[in-house]
């Protein structure tokens, strides 16, 4: 079965489950990091020894920070993973991707991290991405408040430079996420300022879809605005289940920009206060939701869009965006993508759901998945937002 996009198809293949995705997708090599019992006690060493495709398993511990560079490989912590930063000198570096090559893709999921310091002086990064062709895969990565809570200056939970294809997915960030030159995707994520000038997402010269997400702003301690949302030439979607916070009250604008920007906000989202310089567009935006659940092996899958469509929904291996004649948006699948099942959007709900059930075998952690639905109308094609997991 095919849908025709103009000069070019997207392939779709319908499979009982997606056990036969992953086993199409299983990691080349694992390698275990265990810091009291090895074989690897530290992240790096395996990172090191591992070749593109493979997967690191870390196990519960304490663990300072790590480079991957020019490969795409899996890193899929368990529970209670930590990175600690600011104990020593070199706990002192950043977690860096870089140079992830076009066609692979480099995931990060089930790690925190902590700190042990406060910040000042120069901007300081928990984690950066450069240059990355392929896709960027951050699941589940958490940055907890520390009851002492530090002084926070202009530390960026997640900085990132020139990448393709950047995706947080259950991301929660006490400081901002800063994205230059960049396309990315965010879902099921909380983000917020700190005590950082910089809003909680700052996005220059970049386009980022935002769904089922809090971008958060506050009011600093002194009088100054620290807003949700900072942008210089973006280009942001927000997504239904968006929320966008105020500072204190609403007479603070959520959103400002230093150079011309556009925004297109779901109808749902409510009223965002802007400074000059935004292109607002308000309307229905199709939505694509996926909470994989703890019981029963499976995953509920939510779009919601225009009442009567049809939404055909689609899994695939992520890729870095492209776009096809005919549809609007952008797709995330790496192609042949895997037909799940298609539903139509209730005439006065706008929405539909599906049951996605699962495999739990762990012989497919770290396996990297991209989902996205197609709104069929009268009048056209248009891509949901894309979500992007690690099967854990």
């Amino acid at each position: 079965m095919t849908v025709p996009t103009g000069r070019r198809a997207i392939a779709l293949v319908r499979v009982p489950s997606t056990l036969l995705l992953c086993a199409g997708l299983h990691a080349q090599n694992s390698l275990i990091v265990d810091a009291t019992n090895g074989p690897y006690r530290t992240i790096q060493a395996a990172v090191n020894a591992s070749a593109a495709g493979d997967r690191i398993l870390v196990r519960a511990g304490f663990y300072e920070s790590f480079r991957i560079a020019g490969k795409g490989i899996s890193i899929v912590a368990d529970p209670g993973s930590v990175i600690r930063f600011g104990l020593t000198t070199t706990s002192m570096q950043p977690i860096r991707i870089d140079n992830v090559p076009s066609g692979q893709s480099c995931s990060i999921s089930g790690l925190s991290i902590d700190y042990w310091f406060s910040f000042s002086g120069p901007t300081y990064h928990f984690l950066e991405a450069r240059s990355c062709k392929g896709t960027v895969l951050l699941d589940r990565f958490t940055m907890p408040t520390r009851p002492s809570g530090p002084a926070w200056g202009s530390a960026h939970a997640i900085d990132v430079a020139d990448c393709a294809a950047v995706s947080l997915s259950g991301v929660s960030t006490q400081t901002p996420v800063v994205l230059r030159r960049s396309q990315a995707t965010i879902t099921d994520s909380h983000l917020r300022t700190g005590t950082s000038w910089t809003g909680a997402l700052t996005a220059e010269n970049s386009e980022v879809h935002v769904a089922d997400s809090v971008v958060e702003g506050t009011l600093l301690t002194h009088g100054a605005a620290a807003h949700a949302i900072k942008a210089s030439g973006a280009v942001l979607t927000l997504y239904k289940g968006t929320s966008v916070i105020p500072i204190g009250s609403t007479s603070y604008p959520m959103v400002i920009t230093s150079a011309p920007s556009s925004m297109t906000a779901d109808s749902t989202i409510g009223t965002i206060v802007t400074t000059a310089g935004w292109t607002v567009v308000t309307k229905n935006v199709f939505t694509l939701s996926v909470a994989p659940s703890l019981v029963g092996s499976k995953s509920a899958i939510v779009v919601q869009g225009t009442g009567g469509a049809i939404a055909p929904v689609f899994l695939s291996a992520p890729a870095s965006p492209q776009t096809f004649p005919g549809i609007s948006g952008s797709s995330w699948m790496l192609a042949p993508a895997i037909f799940l099942g298609a539903a139509t959007l209730g005439t006065t709900t706008g929405r539909a759901s599906l049951t996605l059930p699962h495999s739990n075998d762990s012989r497919f952690r770290g396996v990297q998945l991209a989902y996205q639905a197609i709104e069929i109308t009268n009048t056209g094609f248009a891509l949901s937002n894309p979500v992007l997991h690690v099967f854990r």
